[in-house]
């Protein structure tokens, strides 16, 4: 079970940033935002979102999460601890893996911001299938745009 959540602050600057675009990139920033949310409520990493199926190999107990639309978001689990250490389109995110290859947590633990996880209820583990009030992907339908979807369904609408 993770207590801490570490969090990057160019991370969080950087999804402020995004979320008030009207793009992919948006739905992407607010994507993380739930993903760490979740996080930061108890919600085991696999269960957080969806992982991309490999995870990677360059930084050990990597995990990476699929964003959509060609963005991840980049965490290191260490033991009771859960590091969010980048966010970006994949080819940014597999540049800044090269780059830190032999990431020492130690080095990057005291410029992130320390988030406490909140207990489960009653200190139970989570359930193991979804509520049915709990959306598939943890997003809201009200927030895809109209030019979102006709992108996603291009066929059903342009025949």
């Amino acid at each position: 079970m993770i207590e801490y959540i570490h969090i990057n602050p160019r991370v969080l600057k950087k999804l402020d940033e995004l979320k008030e675009m009207e793009s992919a990139t948006a739905f992407a920033a607010k994507k993380a935002d739930a993903i760490i949310q979740a996080l930061l409520n108890g919600k085991r990493p696999a269960r957080a979102g969806r992982l991309t199926r490999h995870g990677d190999a360059r930084i050990k107990k990597c995990l990476k999460y699929d964003l959509g639309q060609g963005y991840r978001l980049v965490c290191v689990k260490d033991g009771r601890d859960l590091y969010v250490l980048f966010s970006g389109s994949h080819d940014s995110c597999d540049t800044w893996l090269d780059k830190n290859r032999n990431l020492k947590l130690s080095r990057v633990r005291e410029t992130m911001e320390r988030c406490p996880v909140k207990p489960s209820v009653n200190g139970a583990p989570e359930p193991m299938g979804c509520s049915e009030s709990e959306d598939y992907d943890g997003v809201p339908l009200e927030t895809i745009s109209q030019r979102d979807l006709r992108a996603v369904f291009q066929g059903l609408v342009n025949p």
